[in-house]
């Protein structure tokens, strides 16, 4: 007898299945991102440190990465990162920018494996103009013709631009902004991030308090304020406006 309950569900179970395996997982939202920090630096200041980091890398026979910064910055060196390690990386070395800057900048890894690593692929340094203020941007590109994933196509890839953003009269942890960087300046920047009443008029410049210069003023800027007034070793990086007039 032809049970017809029966063969609905049966039906019903083999359309789900059909539309799951239809939607290959990840397909869509996992596409290789290459991402530029964003620093912070003053007029100036040398060897500002730009990290470029990849994620999603579902491996890579060879990739081109052009780098766009602006004309206030000068690229010192590139520096190969902890990903793409198995990969060679072809940069300009610190001679060669010396005597040619390049802007942008091309930078090629190849291998004869693809490589899946995610992480520093890179770290720029450049000097900063004295004469430089507000958002320096570096931009990322890359090329489609030569870049090739582990099955020899061109991969899809999402691109993050960063920058340096250069402080001209905000001292940085200066919060307060009476001239100095102490313990005032951690305690108000604590509060304020505890919600205290009264705090958020207290921090007299969001750009002194957002330490580590990402847009965001968070307890990450709380900690690394906190270390440095501390005397922890390597954090004075994220105050060199304090650090130069020592």
């Amino acid at each position: 007898m032809f049970n017809v309950k029966k063969t609905i569900t049966i039906l019903a179970a083999l359309v789900l299945f059909m539309l799951i395996t239809a939607i290959p997982a990840g397909a869509a939202s996992d596409s290789i991102t290459i991402s530029s920090a964003i620093v912070k630096a003053v007029p100036g200041e040398t060897n500002v440190d730009v990290a470029i980091s990849i994620e999603n890398n579902s491996g890579l026979y060879s990739l081109i990465l052009n780098v766009e910064y602006d004309s206030s910055l000068t690229l010192i060196k590139a520096v190969k990162g902890t990903a793409l390690s198995s990969m060679n990386l072809m940069a300009p070395t610190e001679n060669e920018l010396l005597d040619d800057p390049v802007n942008p900048i091309g930078l090629l890894w190849d291998a004869m494996e693809p490589d899946a690593t995610n992480g520093l692929i890179v770290t720029l340094t450049f000097s900063v103009s004295s004469e430089a203020s507000g958002s320096c941007p570096i931009k990322l590109s890359y090329d489609p013709q030569n870049t090739f994933d582990a099955s020899f196509a061109t991969p899809e890839i999402n691109l993050v631009n960063g920058g340096i953003n250069v402080a001209v009269n905000a001292k940085i942890g200066d919060v307060n902004q009476d001239g100095e960087v102490n313990a005032t300046d951690r305690m108000i920047l604590a509060r304020y991030l505890a919600g205290w009443e009264g705090y958020e008029e207290k921090i007299k410049s969001m750009e002194a308090a957002d330490i580590d210069g990402n847009g965001t003023v968070e307890a990450k800027d709380r900690m690394l304020l906190a270390r440095f007034l501390a005397g922890w070793e390597g954090y004075a990086k994220y105050f060199p406006s304090v650090v130069s007039n020592r």
